[in-house]
């Protein structure tokens, strides 16, 4: 686009002589523009009028200068609304959604009332929980591979359930799927599915609905009187879904590894930020590229155009001069259109960056996990104040 832009602002300048060059913009007399006839035209003053002519004898300097303002402000938008975004989904994800970071596992149900006793010794929240790794089909021959939970109890103890349908709220039983499913398949709000679980217990569901999630979204669940009402089996636990709440984990697991069929405590919270170490990493990256590219961009290509901006318009401003024009007043004359520029500029980089941002992040998205997409003030203040101070820094 930037180079497009240049062409279209130079190629006629470079075509002609050097004779009619230095003989400058010939005068055309008795001209009268359309829209020098509106009576709010006479109430502008010299230097506005000046302004507004400037910019429609000279449409394709000021296009090239818009398209990299605008370039500017949308590389670092659209890097630090991918990167930001990214970084909420984790924080987010265990802030409101999960109110878990562990999974005690074990192998018969006399091992998980010791284990209870242990966590009741210490005041823990645990729900007990069924999670089964599962194959889910829907009419359409869409499959996928996710992990189902079965929960006995109050679900509220380890995770909130925010449905992204707010018309269709969650009332503690059903059968909920992770909306990154949803958008990934494109399934509607009620989507029938054939599960089939690893221990070969098969049964046919309609999803309740679909509720919001971030991380590990590729999940199914439900309580355990719907799961045996659907499924005809009676409901065992394989594991207790708990939140440490500071506890130290390796304090606990000593304690419970005296317990006989006492199998495995994961730390479920690590793992999970541990997934989005790479995007984190590729986020910053992005960061510190689109903004070097940024800052090339501001000295290599609005710098020259507001250079040759300025040397065109020598002449001009001695004119300007000569009629009375100070000092103060040229500087504000070539500052006005810099200005102008700047804001029209910035306002179409802000969203050009957030339109980039948003499908940057959707791009990486699938049916296991899903970001946060949302509009980044701070990256929008960032962009806005970075490329008005390197546009000024250029232009000074």
């Amino acid at each position: 686009i930037m180079e497009g832009a240049t062409y279209m602002a130079c190629s006629s300048m470079v075509k002609r002589n050097v004779t009619e060059l230095l003989q400058g913009p010939k005068t055309s007399f008795g001209k009268r523009r359309f829209y020098e006839s509106f009576k709010l035209w006479d109430r502008l003053s010299l230097l506005s009028k000046t302004i507004v002519n400037n910019f429609v004898n000279d449409k394709r300097r000021v296009f090239a200068t818009i398209v990299g303002i605008a370039g500017c402000t949308a590389l670092i938008v659209s890097s630090l609304t991918f990167r930001n975004n990214v970084l909420k989904s984790i924080d987010l994800q265990f802030e409101r959604y999960y109110h878990f970071d562990s999974f005690v596992t074990f192998s018969d149900e006399s091992a998980m009332k010791e284990i209870e006793k242990v966590l009741d010794k210490h005041n823990l929240e645990y729900l007990e929980t069924n999670r089964t790794l599962t194959k889910i089909k829907t009419d359409n021959d869409i499959s996928a591979i996710i992990y189902l939970y079965v929960y006995d109890g109050d679900l509220n103890k380890v995770m909130t359930v925010e449905t992204a349908d707010k018309n269709n709220p969650y009332t503690g039983d059903g059968v909920w799927v992770g909306e990154s499913i949803q958008h990934f398949y494109k399934l509607d709000n009620q989507t029938d599915f054939a599960v089939t679980t690893t221990s070969g217990v098969s049964f046919d569901v309609t999803t309740t609905g679909f509720n919001k999630n971030h991380t590990q979204n590729n999940f199914m669940i439900m309580d355990a009187q719907t799961y045996e009402m659907l499924s005809g089996e009676e409901f065992a636990a394989n594991c207790l879904t708990l939140n440490l709440n500071g506890l130290d984990r390796e304090v606990l697991k000593d304690e419970l590894k005296n317990i006989d069929g006492f199998l495995s405590l994961s730390d479920y919270k690590t793992s999970a930020s541990n997934l989005f170490n790479v995007f984190k990493l590729m986020a910053n990256v992005m960061v510190a590229v689109y903004i070097g590219l940024s800052f090339l961009m501001a000295v290599f290509v609005i710098y020259n155009l507001l250079s040759m901006y300025i040397a065109e318009k020598k002449k001009e401003l001695i004119v300007l001069m000569i009629n009375g024009f100070s000092l103060k007043q040229a500087r504000r004359y070539i500052y006005s259109d810099t200005i102008l520029l700047t804001v029209i500029g910035v306002i179409l980089g802000c969203l050009l960056g957030y339109v980039i941002g948003d499908y940057s992040i959707t791009s990486l998205e699938n049916s296991y996990i899903r970001f946060v997409h949302e509009i980044d003030w701070i990256s929008i203040l960032v962009g806005v104040v970075f490329t008005s101070i390197m546009t000024f820094a250029v232009s000074v």
